[in-house]
C-alpha cells in the first residue's frame, strides 16, 4: 500500500503528485529537495529534461524584450519551465515527492488542465494592492503564463487545456501561440457591459479530433418579463413592494449573468474514444443569500444544459466555479440536490414559471477528480477593499462514469502569511490544476 500526498491511500483514490512551490532555478532545487537525486545534479537533470522534451522551449516571439536580457533571461525561464514540468512525470521526482506514490501515466488516455489565467483587464495595482507592481504587468505575466502551460503538458498522452478569464487580448495571443504548435483553439466570450469582456477557452493538440463544438449561455433560457403583467400581480406588488423585489432578486441577478459554457466533443485518435471536454466560469457571487441563490440557479441551469446535450457521453467539466467545497451550490452542480431550507434555495416565481424544484435531480452525477486530495486552496488573493486575504478552493475538474482518475496535480503549498498571488512564480491569483484520466 502506497502512502500518497496528503495521506491519500493508493487503494481508495487517484494519486496526487506534487509540483514545486514555485518555478525555481536549478540551484534552488537543491534547497527544496535537500538532495541531488540519483547520481546527477538538478542542473544536469534540467538540461536532460529539455532534450527529452524539446517542445517545452518557449517561442522567443512570445517574450517581451525586458525578459530577454538581464538576470531574468530567456535561458532561466526555460530552465524554470523544464524543472517544473518534472513534477508531472510520475516516473521521476514527482513520485518521490509524493512519498512513494506513483501514478500510472501509461494507463491515462488524456490529461485535462484547468486554469483561471487572471485577465489583464482585472489585474492592476489598484485591484491587487498587496502585490508587487511588476508582477501585475501584462508584459511580465504573459511569459510566466506560457511557462505554466508548457509545464503542464503531458509527455505520453494528449493534453486538453480549459482556460477561464481570457480577455480579448490574451485570446488572440493564445490563439497564435497554440496555432504555432499546430493545436486547435476555441474561445467563447461572455458579453459584459460594466467590465471589459472576458471568456473561456479550450485548446487541444492535433492528435485529438474535433467532432463538434458547442457554445451555450445556460442563463439564456431565463426570459424574465415585467412582474406586473396582471392586475392581481400589480396589486400584490403595490401592497408588498419589498417582497416583490426580494422574491425575484435571485432570478433577475442570475439572468444578468450570461456566462458561456464551451464544450467540445473530442476523439483521441489512437484510442478511438470520444469524450466531452467542457469549461465554465461560474459568476463570482458569494456570501449574500441572494447571490448564493443566483449561483445555485446557474449551477442547475449548467446541469440542465449538460444533460440536454450530452446525456450518455463521457464528460469532463473543468473550470473556476467560484464555489467553496462546503457550499451547498456545489452539491447542486454535482448531484442536482438542494434542500428547500437551504439559504441558497431561491423562491419560486410562479407567474414567470420559474421553480427551482423543477430542475432538481436528473441522471447527471459529477465526480470531483480531487475528492481524495484535500486541496487547501486554488485561489489566494487580497483584493482592494478586503480586510484580509481570501484563500479557498474554487476550481475543480469534474468527471462522469466511466472515466477514471489516474492521478492529479497537487498545487504548490503556500503557507498562511506568504505573499498573496499573483507573484513572480504564479502569474494568476489562481493555481493550475491537472488530472490524468482514463476514458
Amino acid at each position: 500500500m502506497l502512502e500518497l500526498a496528503h495521506g491519500v491511500d493508493a487503494t481508495v483514490g487517484p494519486s496526487c503528485w506534487w509540483t514545486l512551490p514555485h518555478l525555481v532555478s536549478p540551484p534552488q532545487l537543491n534547497r527544496y529537495y535537500g538532495h541531488q537525486g540519483p547520481g546527477r545534479s538538478h542542473s544536469q537533470e534540467g538540461r536532460a529534461g529539455a532534450r527529452r522534451h524539446p517542445r517545452t522551449a518557449l517561442p522567443t516571439a512570445a517574450l517581451p524584450p525586458t525578459l530577454l536580457s538581464g538576470g531574468f533571461g530567456l535561458a532561466l525561464l526555460r530552465r524554470r519551465a523544464s524543472a517544473w514540468r518534472g513534477a508531472f512525470d510520475p516516473r521521476g521526482r514527482a513520485s518521490r515527492r509524493a512519498q512513494g506514490g506513483q501514478g500510472n501515466a501509461q494507463s491515462a488516455h488524456v490529461r485535462v488542465v484547468t486554469y483561471n489565467v487572471l485577465s489583464p483587464t482585472l489585474c492592476s495595482p489598484n485591484r491587487f494592492p498587496h502585490c508587487r507592481s511588476e508582477d501585475l504587468l501584462e508584459s511580465f505575466r504573459w511569459p510566466r503564463l506560457i511557462a505554466q502551460l508548457e509545464a503542464a503538458l503531458a509527455d505520453s498522452v494528449p493534453t486538453v487545456f480549459c482556460l477561464q478569464e481570457v480577455d480579448e487580448l490574451w485570446a488572440g495571443k493564445l490563439h497564435a501561440y497554440f496555432q504555432r504548435r499546430g493545436w486547435h483553439f476555441a474561445y467563447a466570450m461572455t458579453p459584459l457591459t460594466y467590465f471589459p469582456p472576458i471568456g473561456v477557452a479550450l485548446a487541444f493538440p492535433s492528435d485529438i479530433e474535433l467532432e463538434e463544438i458547442i457554445m451555450v449561455r445556460p442563463a439564456g433560457q431565463l426570459k424574465l418579463t415585467s412582474r406586473s403583467s396582471t392586475r392581481w400581480q400589480r396589486f400584490k406588488d403595490w401592497l408588498f413592494p419589498q417582497r416583490a423585489r426580494d422574491e425575484g432578486a435571485a432570478w433577475v441577478l442570475a439572468a444578468r449573468k450570461q456566462n458561456r459554457l464551451l464544450a467540445a466533443r473530442l476523439k483521441v485518435k489512437c484510442e478511438s474514444k470520444s469524450f466531452i471536454a467542457a469549461t465554465y466560469h461560474m459568476p463570482c457571487l458569494f456570501d449574500e443569500p441572494v447571490q448564493r441563490q443566483a449561483k445555485a440557479i446557474h449551477a442547475m441551469l449548467l446541469r440542465d444544459a449538460l444533460m440536454l446535450r450530452f446525456p450518455q457521453e463521457r464528460l469532463v467539466l473543468a473550470g473556476d466555479f467560484n464555489t467553496k467545497p462546503e457550499d451547498s451550490e456545489l452539491e447542486v452542480l454535482m448531484e442536482g440536490q438542494l434542500s428547500e431550507m437551504d439559504v441558497a434555495w431561491p423562491a419560486a416565481l410562479e407567474d414567470q414559471g420559474l421553480d427551482f424544484a423543477r430542475w432538481q435531480a436528473g441522471p447527471l452525477q459529477l465526480h470531483n477528480a480531487y475528492a481524495h486530495c484535500n486541496l487547501d486552496y486554488t485561489n489566494y488573493a487580497w483584493i482592494e477593499g478586503s480586510p484580509a486575504p481570501f484563500r479557498a478552493t474554487l476550481d475543480y475538474i469534474f468527471t462522469t462514469s466511466p472515466i477514471e482518475v489516474v492521478q492529479v496535480l497537487t498545487p504548490p503549498q503556500v503557507p498562511l502569511g506568504a505573499p498573496v498571488l499573483p507573484t513572480a512564480e504564479q502569474p494568476s491569483d489562481h493555481v493550475l490544476l491537472a488530472a490524468d484520466l482514463s476514458l
